[in-house]
């Protein structure tokens, strides 16, 4: 099981420094993320649309909740639905979907 600190580790290392814009508050938190991009896979043969998202340690974030932002450079994301936790629950993913 991973640690505060692993995880510390890890995003210190991996992540990319984005904002969090919570809402409607519009209070702002900079943390470390990891990104993934839009695109596509093929699957058995059907290609699949895939969704940006972003992954987080759950401690080091604010509580994400539908309707959030979240920036990375110039380019800001909404939060699509309710994280999903990842794991051991220390972790979570958020479907994002453009704004600017």
């Amino acid at each position: 099981m991973f640690s505060d600190d692993d995880f510390a580790e890890m995003y210190s290392e991996l992540g990319l420094a984005m904002t969090h814009i919570a809402q409607p508050s519009g209070v702002q938190t900079s943390v470390l993320g990891i990104f993934g991009a839009p695109g596509k896979a093929v699957l058995d043969g059907d290609v699949v649309v895939l969704d940006p998202t972003v992954r987080y340690p759950v401690r080091q974030w604010p509580a994400v909740k539908r309707g959030d932002r979240i920036r990375i450079g110039a380019k800001t994301y909404a939060v699509r639905e309710k994280p999903m936790a990842l794991t051991n629950g220390g972790e979570e993913i958020a479907r994002l979907e453009a704004t600017s």
